[in-house]
């Protein structure tokens, strides 16, 4: 769902459940679309949050992310790997990653469609963060 040209997030802040739905339509045919999106330099500005993407195997990134919900806020280093790879139409995107504040695994499923002005693109993603009662009140049990 798109408001104001901006990507809504659902999230629930106790559960750490967040799901984002971002269509844009590209001025670029399928299969450029799908070769940018498979481009490490490309595809680290199309996940939120994320400050690093390196190439570490066949379709395996390593990546470095911001995220957060509610008080569970932090960066989390991990993996992306690509997958259900139907050149030019979809492929799955899977992020798995590790920090301070918790854990983070976040799934995508980004679909391209040709349309009359350029190359539709859907994301339909979901990701789940998780957190230790430590990280979410560092302070909690301290005396004052």
């Amino acid at each position: 769902m798109e408001m104001n040209g901006e990507p809504q997030i659902l999230a629930h802040p106790e559960t750490g459940w967040e799901a984002l739905n971002d269509p844009h339509v590209l001025q670029a045919s399928p299969s450029q679309v799908w070769d940018a999106l498979r481009d490490p330099t490309v595809l680290v500005r199309t996940i939120p949050g994320c400050d690093e993407l390196a190439k570490v195997g066949d379709h395996t990134y390593s990546a470095r992310v911001r995220a957060g919900v509610a008080s569970i806020t932090g960066t989390y280093d991990g993996r992306v790997q690509l997958g259900d790879q139907d050149p030019p139409n979809s492929y799955t995107l899977r992020a798995t990653g590790s920090g301070g504040p918790g854990t983070i695994d976040a799934a995508a499923t980004v679909s391209l469609t040709d349309e009359a002005d350029g190359t539709r693109v859907d994301y339909d993603a979901e990701a789940v963060i998780v957190g230790s009662p430590a990280a979410v009140a560092p302070h909690a049990g301290e005396e004052g």
